[in-house]
């Protein structure tokens, strides 16, 4: 008899499809499982997400009406942070001859040893993204969402999202409703007040204004889990790339969001780490021993700060040429010398990638360049409702999408830091007007002042298409000017 298995019901609502979905995803990792055979999955949650959120999709997947298996032949555990030890060991014991079962666990839970030995496979559940909801909108309410429309509407909390859509409403209608609805404070002001630890740094896939370098990120991540599962081999996984961009835009922070997204080791340095700790020999000897730390600990990440600062052998021209140089070539037999680096990603950060010395760029090396851009208005309203979060409404957030044009995520946070000073200091809860005292000043241009930047812009523009410079693409003003 075939023991293969179909999705028989429908989904019925938006949170279904989303969960059903990620589930689904999740036990492919397992193909005998997802085919139906028996085993015993371990999938623990993103950060913030309870087990008890993906009860129903789990049990779906084990009990539908023509599994192979009878009722008492499944099993699902749920395992929370705040469940004693006993609770989850008479869970596993109620189960654990049982043919199919799933242990749901939340972040955080260090895996009983009982479960860890009956586990064929540990599996990270990522967070919902942008393309879940925008799927689940299609197949659900037969409505296309925009890009833009998910990514905001995933900064709302999840009660509020599945409350809000609804059969037979406008998108536009539901993001109303969400931007128009107060996100209830934490009961405690003083811990509404703190900043997140700097270790809470969140995963990837929780990430905004990071663009391809995301996907990247998010494919390496599966990569990494299929070369570790024997799936593929390290020919297959991308060995290295170099991220550039202004300074601010959160390349330190989208490799530590990396590491913990593929949950590998992070060793992090830079060319001023390993010269510190004295002269050249000293200087070699940390670099190697950075890299000897993180091809022991593989799969790892190993990430390179301001890569750029090692230059171009094309370029030395000084009386310390050859310190650089050998500074340069010790760099390239790291990255590829006679012991290998096979389970270790390197990762490169830059402002300006012209100043790398092409040999460190090239085919097999770190040959992936992707930069990050400054973060668009979905994004930084995003992002701010994060770095918040999410004690301002989006709706309120969202007038903050002009006066923040051209800022990084480091001067968001910024904003963010200086705004709960005030509140602190006012012995309150942080405020939309807090947040914008924590901005930088703006100079609205409007009127005769709007009008003389016109007439300005006007003459370049004549003048240009008259002499057939470039191609004219459009003039633009903007709103507000900053004074510095």
């Amino acid at each position: 008899m075939s023991r293969s298995k179909k999705h028989s019901r429908a989904p019925q609502s938006m949170r279904q499809y989303v969960f059903d979905s990620i589930i689904t995803r999740a036990i492919r990792e397992h193909p005998l499982f997802a085919a139906g055979g028996p085993g015993f999955l371990v999938l623990v949650t993103p950060e913030g997400y309870p087990p008890s959120e993906y009860k129903a999709s789990v049990f779906e997947h084990l009990t539908q009406e023509d599994s192979f298996y009878r009722s008492d032949d499944v099993g699902c555990i749920l395992i929370n942070l705040k469940d004693k030890s006993s609770k989850f060991e008479d869970d596993y014991y109620q189960c654990y001859r049982r043919e199919r079962v799933v242990a749901v666990i939340e972040k955080g839970v260090e895996l009983p040893s009982v479960i860890r030995l009956a586990a064929d496979l540990v599996i990270d559940i990522p967070p919902i993204t942008s393309d879940d909801l925008k799927a689940a909108s299609r197949a659900v309410l037969r409505l296309p969402m925009t890009d833009e429309q998910a990514i905001i509407a995933l900064s709302y909390p999840r009660e509020h999202l599945w409350a809000a859509f609804r059969p037979r409403r406008s998108i536009s209608e539901t993001m109303r409703r969400l931007r128009e609805t107060p996100v209830a404070a934490p009961s405690n002001e003083a811990n509404q007040n703190k900043m997140r630890p700097a270790s809470e740094t969140p995963m990837l896939a929780e990430m905004y204004g990071y663009g391809s370098a995301k996907e990247w990120g998010m494919q390496l991540a599966t990569d990494l889990a299929d070369w570790q599962a024997g799936k593929i081999d390290w020919g297959d996984v991308d060995k290295g790339i170099v991220l550039s961009g202004p300074p601010g835009v959160g390349k330190s922070i989208f490799a530590s969001a990396l590491a913990k997204q593929c949950d590998v080791l992070l060793v992090a340095s830079s060319l001023g780490r390993w010269q510190s700790r004295g002269h050249l020999g000293d200087l070699l000897k940390a670099m190697r021993a950075d890299f000897d730390r993180a091809r022991s600990n593989a799969p790892s990440i190993m990430f390179i700060d301001e890569i750029d600062s090692f230059g171009s052998r094309d370029c030395f021209d000084h009386d310390n040429a050859n310190y650089s140089i050998q500074v340069v070539n010790a760099l390239l037999e790291c990255l590829d010398g006679l012991d290998g680096r096979e389970g270790v990603v390197v990762v490169g950060a830059t402002n300006n990638i012209d100043r790398i010395d092409p040999a460190i760029i090239r085919a097999g090396r770190l040959d992936r360049h992707v930069q990050i851009p400054l973060p668009s208005v979905p994004d930084r309203i995003a992002i701010l409702s994060q770095l918040t979060d999410h004690c301002i409404a989006i709706s309120e957030l969202a007038s903050l999408g002009p006066l923040t044009k051209g800022m990084t995520g480091a001067d968001l946070a910024k904003a963010v830091r200086d705004g709960r000073r005030l509140a602190r200091r006012d012995k309150r809860q942080l405020t939309l007007e807090d947040l914008k005292a924590g901005l930088p000043e703006v100079v609205k241009i409007s009127g005769e002042y709007r009008w003389a930047i016109a007439v300005h812009e006007a003459g370049h523009t004549v003048v240009g298409t008259q002499l057939k410079y470039g191609t004219y693409l459009g003039t633009n003003i903007s709103d507000f000017v900053r004074p510095d």
